[in-house]
């Protein structure tokens, strides 16, 4: 390997931090000797018939990317096609990577001259590295940088995931000027977080802003209803209002819906199809929540005689391509110099 060409791709959703990532793993790799090759949108161009080198490919330097980790969001964008088989996916459980695709970003790779690869995502960009990395044999050689806002990974030493830190802290200050709102108005507002599966991020929110209660699907051992999650909301409005305070903010993780059974319910309850992500996940962004719960709690308050002002707020896409905090440009530049070390040190 004489000639040293490094590809970074980045999948799924955006994360505080991206770029931090980015920009120390580019230099980090300039000084060693590599010629460093974004790819924009991650694979999506890349596994495409459309691929267009003179369009899709962004050369980064040293001087392109040496103050981008102050900024949100991904300089070379993002995407969710991934290089998984979609058939098969709808057909079965069983993963494996559509031949195609996966075919067509190795040639591209070996075209440019990449023998290395950094990519930064989730769950479906992860499995698409390692179809790659398996591919590709010694050819290639692949590392992976895990990111989400959910915190959802178990991790060494209870360290958390990359964008999270920043995430939690902008939701807070969200929830505050809530909270703030809600006592000068005297009402409640139900807060929907994301975390597909874990209510890690509105847990953390919940607990810095000190939100009335936070409802996280951790809670809840098996299944669950609407009406047992109304029962516990239910329960602290009047507890609030026998207190004297009329007011109140309840923090709900998404992935509560996933407590109410698998697709088929959610879409019973929807009285509709439930769009699924690339990986055939419900996308829980669809799948109104709070407003099942305003529309339940509100009627058993009409159905004693009384009023209740409810109002949602969903709390997601305005955290994910917000400036990292200092504590997450840190820890991404630290991943980005760390990827480039791992990459040397494997032959």
């Amino acid at each position: 390997m004489n000639k040293k060409g490094l590809g970074i791709v980045v999948g799924g959703g955006p994360a505080p931090g991206i770029n931090a990532v980015i920009s120390a793993a580019t230099i980090e790799a300039i000084n060693q000797g590599f010629e460093v090759f974004g790819f924009y949108d991650g694979f999506k161009w890349l596994c495409s018939d459309k691929f267009d080198p003179g369009i899709h490919i962004a050369p980064l330097s040293i001087a392109r990317v040496a103050r981008i980790h102050f900024v949100g969001g991904s300089i070379i964008r993002t995407a969710r096609t991934n290089l998984l088989d979609d058939k098969l996916l709808k057909t079965s459980t069983r993963v494996a990577p559509d031949s195609g695709k996966l075919d067509r970003v190795l040639s591209r790779f070996s075209e440019l001259g990449v023998n290395h690869l950094v990519t930064i995502g989730g769950d479906d960009t992860a499995l698409s590295a390692r179809f790659i990395s398996e591919k590709a044999g010694e050819s290639l050689r692949v590392v992976h940088v895990p990111k989400t806002i959910d915190n959802d990974l178990s991790l060494p030493n209870n360290i958390e995931t990359f964008g999270y830190s920043t995430a939690r802290n902008i939701g807070a200050e969200l929830v505050k000027n809530l909270m703030q709102d809600s006592h000068t108005t005297g009402r409640w507002y139900l807060v929907e977080a994301m975390g597909r599966k874990s209510g890690s991020l509105a847990l953390g929110i919940g607990q810095s802003a000190g939100a009335t209660l936070t409802l996280i699907p951790e809670e809840f051992t098996g299944l669950t209803t609407i009406q047992s999650i109304s029962d516990v909301l239910e329960g602290s409005i009047l507890k609030r209002r026998a207190m004297g305070r009329p007011d109140g903010v309840a923090i709900l993780a998404e992935g509560l819906a996933y407590r109410l059974g698998d697709a088929a319910e959610l879409e019973r309850l929807l009285g509709s199809t439930v769009p699924v992500d690339a990986a055939g996940h419900p996308r829980l962004s669809e799948f109104p929540l709070v407003e099942f719960l305003k529309k339940e709690i509100e009627g058993r308050f009409e159905a004693r005689g009384d009023k209740l002002t409810l109002t949602v707020h969903t709390l997601g896409y305005e955290l994910r391509s917000a400036d990292p905090n200092p504590a997450d440009v840190a820890y991404c530049r630290s991943l980005g110099h760390g990827c480039i070390r791992f990459l040397r040190n494997t032959y």
